[in-house]
């Protein structure tokens, strides 16, 4: 299995699916919540699986509506 320190991720993201998140976004979605899943292996230090980011990039790439009102509905 393939883990990514947050830097190395914020690159495989943009890398791999285009999407421009860097190390302190992805720090504020750990506290947030919505964004990948990740493991912490110490006080300090974060780990994100290839697997998992891949699966939450994918969930914010291929979201398909019918209709506007529906997307609106989604993204607020």
């Amino acid at each position: 299995m393939v883990r990514f320190k947050p830097q190395a991720a914020s690159d495989y993201l943009f890398k791999a699916h285009g999407l421009r998140r860097s190390p302190r976004t992805l720090a504020n979605l750990r506290y947030r919540g919505g964004g990948p899943r990740y493991a912490r292996v110490s006080a300090i230090e974060i780990l994100y699986s290839q697997d998992d980011l891949d699966q939450w990039a994918e969930g914010l790439t291929s979201r398909r509506f019918q209709h506007t009102a529906e997307e609106s509905r989604q993204t607020a």
